[in-house]
C-alpha cells in the first residue's frame, strides 16, 4: 500500500468514523442494478444488464466459480459402443418382456433381469 492510499484512509477515519474507513462511501454516478442482498442472496441478476467488469466482481466474490472450471479430455473406452449395443438390447427385451405379461401373452419371463 503506498502512502497516498494510507492518507486518504486516515482522513476518512477522522471525518467518518471506523466504518466509513474501512468501508466505500457512497459515490455519485449512475444507481446499481442490483443490490448488495440480492448479490449476497445469490438471486439471479439480469445479466444483460451488466457490465463485463461487474460480472467478473460477482463471480469472484461467490463461492462458486464457473469461470475457473478446467475442462479436461476425457478417455473413451475403446469397446465403449459394443457395451451399449448390449445394454440398449437389455433394456429393449425387458421392455419386450414386460409388454407381454401386460397383454397376457407371457406368463413367466424366460430368463430375470
Amino acid at each position: 500500500m503506498n502512502r497516498h492510499s494510507v492518507a486518504l484512509c486516515v482522513n476518512k477515519f477522522l471525518k467518518f468514523g471506523l466504518e466509513a474507513a474501512l468501508g466505500e462511501l457512497l459515490r455519485p454516478g449512475k444507481p446499481r442494478h442490483i443490490s448488495r442482498r440480492r448479490i449476497s442472496l445469490g438471486a439471479a441478476p439480469r445479466l444483460v444488464q451488466l457490465s463485463r467488469s461487474k460480472l467478473h466482481r460477482i463471480l469472484t466474490q461467490g463461492e462458486t466459480r464457473p469461470h475457473k472450471v478446467r475442462y479436461y479430455v476425457e478417455r473413451r473406452d475403446p469397446e465403449f459402443e459394443r457395451k451399449m449395443v448390449e445394454v440398449l438390447h437389455v433394456y429393449k427385451d425387458v421392455e419386450i418382456v414386460n409388454a407381454k405379461m401386460v397383454e397376457g401373452t407371457l406368463k413367466e419371463p424366460t430368463t430375470v433381469t
